[in-house]
């Protein structure tokens, strides 16, 4: 019989956690460093396990910040829905579409 290795224990908890929504869109998760010394393993470990869940699109890395949890496909549908919803509302308000692309553009350039 063949022992799981750790960093898949660990990618499998954490896709848990997302999928079952423990962990939300935006939460960060703890550092490399801290979950290593708190469970005891090596922090390349960690850092294999953070990599299969970026890879995996559960989580984004964000230099100087920490890791994150990105929004999975039923969070992005409803987003989707809430955005159709607000871009309706704003069309009938007689905002024009240049200045609401202008915003969104202007959104995403200070996120940066």
């Amino acid at each position: 019989m063949t022992k799981t290795p750790i960093y898949l224990e660990l990618f499998e908890t954490y896709k848990r956690y997302i999928i079952l929504g423990v962990l939300k869109a935006d939460d960060r998760l703890p550092s490399i460093r801290e979950l290593a010394t708190e469970k005891g393993i090596n922090p390349n470990t960690v850092g294999r396990a953070y990599a299969q869940l970026e890879e995996a699109g559960y989580i984004v890395s964000i230099p100087q910040k920490g890791f994150f949890v990105l929004a999975q496909e039923k969070d992005k549908a409803l987003l989707m829905k809430a955005a159709h919803t607000a871009i309706t509302v704003i069309k009938k308000s007689g905002l024009n579409q240049e200045k609401l692309l202008q915003i969104v553009y202007d959104v995403y350039k200070e996120s940066n």
